[in-house]
């Protein structure tokens, strides 16, 4: 691969991180695609640029595997951060990140973990009900809606079991199917969302496992920064635990969650958890 693209892993996702200050890549779509077609990049979730900014210290411009980059990326931006602190400018251990028209502050902590502070998210709605129809069962669950720039529903595994007795665990849940299905239910659309199926492991040390099915990559990845921010916001408000929140993965890292809550809104996001070159 150029020496130019390296691979990251945030907390188990993982990303192609593209030095473009100099590169110059102009038609960065059809390079995602032809990217995202090489055997060799099945594990990638998605595509960074690296660019100038004129409001920042550096851009990051993030595409899915399928070209799409119209949702923010949480552990992309995490990696990016430490991408610039790896290989563009050491010294910088306080970054200033632009992506998606904002602005997005990055700090490199120790042992390889990275924060990023996040703004208020856009839509918190933690009690959406949704009518499934599935193998010809109608069935309504409960599940939230929250948008912390990209899009994600957060549905309990009781809610699941709902559908299907036999499901008890987030392992039981074929998440290529049941994903899918929520992925594309005719009341989200039409841009559709991120699924999140959670279990709460301990109430005592507000951990919560979580699967994902994230759309543009259009199946479960390890982990999602933006996903794990929307967990913590459901979970804190349903199971009414203590914060920090942290949200295990499926690569069984752990991301943590920190925030404010005031007034009945949330205030001031912080994603904390493992950035390494792959």
């Amino acid at each position: 691969m150029n020496k130019n693209f390296l691979k990251y892993s945030g907390a188990g996702n993982n990303f192609i991180i593209i030095n473009n200050l100099t590169s110059g890549y102009r038609d960065k779509k059809s390079l995602v695609i032809d990217l995202a077609k090489n055997i060799e990049n099945a594990d990638i979730d998605g595509i960074i640029f690296i660019e100038e900014s004129n409001n920042a210290d550096y851009k990051m411009s993030y595409y899915n595997r399928d070209g799409t980059d119209d949702g923010l990326c949480g552990n992309g931006l995490r990696c990016t951060a430490k991408y610039i602190s790896d290989n563009i400018n050491s010294d910088l251990k306080n970054i200033s990140i632009e992506a998606l028209g904002k602005l997005f502050n990055a700090e490199i902590l120790s042992d390889g973990l990275v924060l990023v502070e996040f703004p208020p998210p856009v839509i918190v709605n933690p009690n959406m009900r949704l009518i499934v129809n599935f193998e010809n069962w109608f069935n309504e669950i409960n599940c939230g809606y929250i948008d912390v720039g990209s899009p994600h529903i957060v549905i309990p595994i009781s809610e699941i079991s709902k559908l299907d007795k036999t499901i008890q665990s987030l392992d039981e849940i074929e998440i290529s199917k049941l994903g899918k299905y929520f992925r594309y239910h005719k009341d989200l659309m039409p841009q559709g969302v991120n699924v999140n199926f959670i279990n709460l492991l301990s109430a005592e040390n507000s951990i919560v496992e979580s699967r994902v099915y994230e759309r543009g990559v259009e199946g479960e990845t390890l982990a999602s920064g933006t996903g794990s921010l929307s967990v913590a916001i459901f979970s804190y408000i349903k199971y009414n635990l203590d914060l920090p929140i942290n949200i295990k993965t499926r690569s069984n890292q752990l991301l943590t969650v920190d925030f404010s809550f005031e007034i009945e809104k949330v205030k001031s996001m912080k994603l904390v958890g493992k950035a390494e070159p792959i």
